[in-house]
């Protein structure tokens, strides 16, 4: 058998932006999931495991409603119960206590407990190397029953024998942890420190503070981009990371969008000589303002289409007449150019005529971990 690689290597923030924000949301939901299924484990008694009673901790008292599963067990490298299984059978692999996995695998049976035979899960804690993961696995599949092997494995080597492993064996296997980690890496451009139980100093409620902070810092991104578009609300802009200026239907408002996914705080005002321009524009700091533009000709025909959407709706008078019109276009794009002429401190502008949006969040992403790092080393 030779040696497995792990297949998913380090991907590039343009890679991670191609994702929807409904699947970045839910990875880090699903992380918030086992962060708390890890938590209340925590707070079982050793009973917990063997299926007695939830007695939690902090008041020993059987303070949950519904009784703790009768089908976990634990059970150690060459322990006969794991080739002993009549029915079907759950096997978890942990290399730290299994106490995420006791919680992780309670929430995903709860949603089948209708069923009137219930599979036996068994846990095997401290799995750390590739011999006790071997027996394990060989042993459940001599046991004859249908086996299903969930692995909690944060080390991608482990992850990827225990994966050859089973295939080897022609046992059904479920990687939790490796896709998780590694959207992590992509998303906090950070390589994982692959350390069973948690990193040093690390515990579970430092780990629930970031979850929360990233998550919720993503939130609050989204709902700011909401309240300062197209020059709304302008006497926040001291709060914003991030100031897109450009023609109406340049791209600002997909940009501002893909941006909130990584916690950016951004703003967006039209340019056009129709529009005043707010005051506090001579004042915003110039490293937080990003122009956009695009070709004459593109951004004509994404006007045509603004206004054909608008009309299908029957609201062409939120548009003026001439709102596509080459001239208008032209006048606007004239209008940026020499706005950026009045202030020499602003970036280059970006030109997103042929660049995707992902690959120019990305770019502004950069900008803005820039300017903090700057921010950082300054305030030191």
């Amino acid at each position: 058998m030779s040696w497995p690689r792990r297949l998913a290597g380090p991907w590039s923030d343009a890679a991670f932006t191609k994702r929807s924000s409904g699947q970045q949301f839910l990875v880090l939901a699903a992380v918030a999931v086992i962060v708390a299924a890890a938590w209340q484990a925590s707070s079982w008694t050793e009973a917990a495991f063997v299926g007695s009673s939830r007695t939690c901790r902090s008041c020993e008292v059987d303070c949950f409603p519904r009784p703790a599963p009768q089908f976990l067990q634990r059970a150690a490298v060459g322990d006969e119960v794991l080739a002993k299984a009549s029915s079907k059978h759950i096997l978890v692999v942990s290399d730290s206590t299994g106490r995420t996995a006791a919680g992780l695998a309670d929430r995903l049976l709860a949603q089948f407990g209708t069923r009137s035979e219930i599979p036996e899960v068994t846990i095997v804690p401290e799995i750390t190397t590739v011999e006790k993961l071997s027996d394990v696995i060989q042993t459940a599949a001599r046991g004859g029953s249908p086996v299903l092997v969930m692995a909690t494995l944060v080390d991608g080597t482990m992850a990827q024998w225990a994966r050859t492993l089973c295939k080897d064996s022609n046992l059904p296997f479920i990687d939790v942890m490796t896709p998780l980690i590694d959207e992590f890496s992509s998303f906090l451009e950070e390589t994982a420190v692959g350390v069973p139980g948690g990193a040093p100093k690390m515990n579970q409620r430092n780990v629930a503070k970031m979850v929360n902070r990233e998550f919720f810092g993503m939130v609050e991104a989204v709902k700011f981009g909401q309240r300062h578009v197209a020059g709304l609300n302008a006497q926040d802009w001291w709060q914003a990371d991030l100031i897109l200026i450009g023609p109406s239907r340049v791209g600002k408002g997909p940009v501002a969008h893909y941006l909130a996914q990584r916690g950016v705080k951004a703003a967006s005002l039209n340019t056009s000589p129709n529009e005043p321009l707010p005051p506090e524009l001579e004042s915003v700091d110039p490293s937080k303002v990003a122009v956009l533009l695009v070709q004459e000709d593109r951004l004509v025909g994404l006007r045509e289409s603004r206004l054909r959407e608008a009309q299908n709706r029957n609201m062409p008078m939120l548009l003026e007449p001439d709102y596509a019109s080459v001239e208008r276009v032209r006048a606007d794009l004239e209008f940026t150019r020499k706005l950026m002429e009045s202030f020499p401190d602003w970036d280059e502008p970006v030109d997103i005529t042929s660049l995707p949006v992902e690959e120019c969040t990305s770019l502004l992403f950069r900008r803005v971990a820039a300017a903090r790092k700057r921010m950082q080393v300054q305030a030191r």
